[in-house]
């Protein structure tokens, strides 16, 4: 059995070129890996972009955050 291991998660605001339009960007960093952003939508949702083509669309940030978490856990 696998024992669980403190994981370290960082979360960076910055911000990123979107069709000549500057964007702020959460980058969620799992150590210093940078593992995906998170992006606000006009529509008050929220845009995951995570490694390996993971895409996702949220209602929260928190929710965001979980998502991208739990890709990255599944696929490592």
């Amino acid at each position: 059995m696998k024992k669980n291991k403190p994981v370290e998660v960082t979360v960076n605001e910055t911000v990123k070129t979107v069709s000549g339009e500057e964007v702020a960007v959460q980058e969620v960093l799992i150590g210093k890996k940078v593992i995906g952003e998170i992006e606000a939508q006009a529509n008050s949702k929220f845009k995951v972009t995570g490694f390996d083509n993971f895409y996702a669309m949220t209602k929260s940030l928190d929710d965001a955050l979980e998502e991208l978490i739990k890709h990255w856990n599944l696929n490592n």
